[in-house]
Order: structure tokens, then sequence, then C-alpha cells
């Protein structure tokens, strides 16, 4: 009997878990059938129905999970599933169960430690509604991903607890309890080197990332065109996530086109193509920009310099900043020394066109907890501002110069959501968490809390 296992029995024996489950219907039939034939027969027939009870039966499911877990000598991989709909795809994971309840994580991705760097933490078997498999200690990697930070309450919206849905020796099927997201543990049947498995996937991404958009192609024919989203796939009916493995991309479900079922497909970076691996299939993602697009994601990241006007004068004022990956092709941050006294903004980007913009969003948690740094679209000539937060959101929308003169410029203009009012700036404001009410200017900021006139040159 192993560690994990006496811990089991010891919670089960001590009370200490979490729900049993008391077999009552037929207790009450029982009771029923007794009046009017033989008590003595109706305990026979439960005596045959239930040999033991509830929680024996729980414990026996629990040992027999702790043994599939620990069993798996070289660990398991997994495709983590953050966010409810998988909005934000899917990423590489490798988990190994010890039988003293000790587990190691290390992701493809940064987290709270670089990317592909193992943490070490506790877990627990426990029995509630289902047997479930908690990590209940802090881990740096998978708690990671379900942990508010600066600018989102919820985070990247992970699980750290999940219901055991299906077990065998080479796959465990688990269901996020939060979020409801079903997972598959896949045992590293390979001898796999986690390390080496993550320099691909990133090699992989790299590559992929290049993509604006996707069209796929089933049987020769285009059926459909998408874009690339993070780790999803928008196309015109549907929307497809997905994460990387060390040969090209695999999706969260097969879907099916042209009554072909499909699932996994490999890069041919050549080619520009994800090809589908999946037996009968002739289908592939292609590569390309639509007509119009601008800049890629990359081409945006990296050094500029900022010009702005403040509030106080109208001389021109420049800042360095930086931007860099918030959410790939979907938001960058905006952060800078000179002048942010927290992360920064995000712009956030459109894929369909090449282009960024400052919209309204709440961009960091002031340091008392009680209020969201909130970035508001500002008409100055005309002294409103506009702090919705609905959809589709007013702001700013950078414009490229085309590089002309051999210098990359983006310069920042009303998106004409607002219609009313003509948003020729930003201001950052105070906005209570408890109930969105105005508390004030973010009067605490280095540079000030009202830009306009802004624009941004790459050094």
């Amino acid at each position: 009997m192993n560690g994990l296992t006496k811990r089991i029995m010891t919670q089960i024996m001590n009370g200490t878990t979490r729900t049993m489950t008391r077999v009552t219907s037929v207790t009450a039939t029982c009771l029923l059938l007794g009046a009017l034939f033989a008590m003595s027969g109706c305990v026979r027939e439960e005596e045959n129905i239930f040999g033991v009870s509830a929680a024996e039966r729980m414990r026996q499911t629990l040992a027999e999970y702790a043994t599939v877990l620990t069993s798996a000598e070289n660990g398991w991989f997994l495709d983590y599933y953050p966010e409810k709909n998988q909005s934000a795809g899917g990423y590489s994971m490798y988990l190994k169960f010890l039988s003293d309840g000790r587990v190691t994580v290390a992701c493809e991705t940064e987290t709270n430690l670089p990317a592909a760097t193992a943490d070490t933490s506790r877990y627990d078997l426990l029995a509630e509604q289902g047997p479930i498999l908690s990590f209940s200690t802090y881990n740096k990697v998978m708690h990671y991903f379900s942990e508010p930070y600066s600018h989102d309450i919820d985070g990247r919206a992970g699980d750290y607890e999940f219901l055991i849905v299906a077990a065998s020796r080479d796959e465990v099927v688990i269901k996020g309890k939060k979020r409801g997201t079903t997972m598959r543990l896949q045992r590293n049947a390979g001898n796999t080197n986690p390390k080496a498995r993550f320099d691909s996937v990133t090699k992989i991404v790299e590559e992929a990332t290049k993509y604006g958009a996707l069209k796929l192609v089933v049987n020769n024919r285009t059926v459909d065109s998408m874009n690339v989203n993070d780790r999803t796939l928008v196309g015109k009916e549907k929307t497809m996530s997905y994460a990387y493995t060390s040969k090209g991309i695999r999706f969260y479900q097969p879907f099916v086109a042209e009554t072909t079922k499909m699932w996994n497909f490999d890069l041919n970076a050549q080619s520009g193509r994800f090809v589908c691996t999946d037996q009968g299939a002739n289908a592939y993602f292609e590569s390309y920009f639509p007509a119009g697009h601008q800049l890629k994601y990359e081409d945006f990241l990296g050094e500029w310099e900022m010009s702005y006007v403040g509030l106080s004068s109208t001389d021109t004022m420049w800042a360095k900043v930086t931007l860099s990956v918030d959410k790939r092709n979907k938001t960058l941050l905006l952060s800078s020394h000179d002048l942010f006294s927290f992360a920064g903004v995000k712009l956030s980007y459109d894929f369909k066109t090449g282009t960024v913009a400052l919209l309204n969003h709440n961009a960091a948690f002031h340091p008392n907890g009680l209020h969201y740094i909130r970035l508001c679209s500002l008409d100055l000539v005309a002294g409103y501002i506009n702090h919705s937060l609905s959809e589709p959101l007013a702001g700013l929308t950078g414009v490229w110069n085309g590089d002309q003169g051999g210098q990359r410029r983006i310069s920042f203009t009303d998106n004409k959501v607002w219609g009313t009012y003509v948003a020729n700036g930003i201001i950052l404001r105070l906005y209570a968490v408890a109930d969105n009410s105005f508390s004030g200017n973010y009067s605490d900021n280095k540079g000030g809390f009202v830009f306009t006139d802004i624009s941004i040159t790459k050094k």
C-alpha cells in the first residue's frame, strides 16, 4: 500500500473526505416492501446489490486512480485549456505524480517560471460528488492559469481541481471543477524528454504565429477562411481551439468538414501549411494574409518612442516604451518606466487588418485593491470622457505610415465608435471594483493621467 493510498484511507476513516454518498432510495423501498412481505427478504436483496458501502467503493476508486497516476514512470503530457469556452486555446504541460503525494508540473510557455521549468507541489485525491484530483498546495506552473493578475480579476480562468471522468493505463480523462473543460492526460509511453518536447513546440509556435490567417482546404476545395486569434481559429461559422504539439497543432476536439473528421495537423514550414495526419483525410490549412493587411503581430514587438501632449502643456513630450506579448495575436502590453507606475496599458491587435488600437479597458488594479485603473477615451476639445466597456469599444486606432522615409510610425486617431464626440486622447481614471463607480483620476501616475496626440516610432 503506497503513501497516497494510506492517506486516502486515513481521510475516509477519519471522516475527512468532503462528501459521502448515502444510499437512501433502496432502504426506503425495503421498508415499504417489508410491511407487505417480509423484512428478511428485503435485507437479503440489499446485501446482494450493495456488497460494500459507498465510502468503501469511493476508497477503492481513489486507490485505483492513485495507482494509475503514479504508475506512469515517465509522467504524463496534457493539453491544458484555461477559459470556459477554450477561448485562449491550449498549452502543452508535463506532469509527474509520485506515490508520496508530490507532483511535478512544467509547461511549454512562460508561467510564474520560465518556459519548460518545473515546480513541485502536493496533490490529493478527494471524495466529493465524484473523485477529485486536486493540486492542493501552490504550484508556480499549474496555479499560474487560475490566479488573478493586475488587469483581470479572473486571470487566465483556469482550473486546479478536476473531476476524474475515466482512467486507464494510458489515458486519464479529467474535467475542470470550475470551468467544466474536459482534458486528457496522455501517458508518456515513449519516454519523451519534456524539455526536448517543449523546445519542439516552441519552434512550431514561432513559425505558426507569423501567419495572419489560414484557409482550410479539404479534398482540394477551399471550405473556409479562418483568422488566427491566439490559439484559436475564427471562421465564418465556427471557432476552433487548439494546442501546439511537437509537430503542429491538435484541436480541442475533432471537427468535420466535407464529411472528413479531422483533429491533428503537422506543420510544413516550407509550404506554410498544416497538413492533416488523421486517417482518410485529404485536408490542410494554408497560411495567407487578407487583402489590405498591414503589419504582423511580431512587427509591433520591441522598443518604440512615444510622442504625446499632456494636460498641462501644449508641448510635445517623448518617452521610451516597450511593446511585448500580452495575448498573442490579440493584445500587446505597452509598458514604460517613464510613463506608468503600473505594468502598462493594452493595445488591441486586429489580425484581420494588421492594425493596433488603444481601446477602453481596465489596465490594472490599483495597489489598494479596491479600484481598477481604467483607460478611457477622451475628447479634450469638447471636454467629454467615454468610460464604457461595452462592445464596440471607443478609442484610438493606430494608422501605419507605410514605413515612409525608412522610419516606422503609428499615429493614433479616433476609431469613430463614440459617434457624438471625437476621441483625440486617453485618460486614466479610477473605478471601484465593487460597483464600478467613478472614484477620481489616477493622479499618482508617473506621466500624468492625460495623453493626447499620441504616436509611436520604432527605434
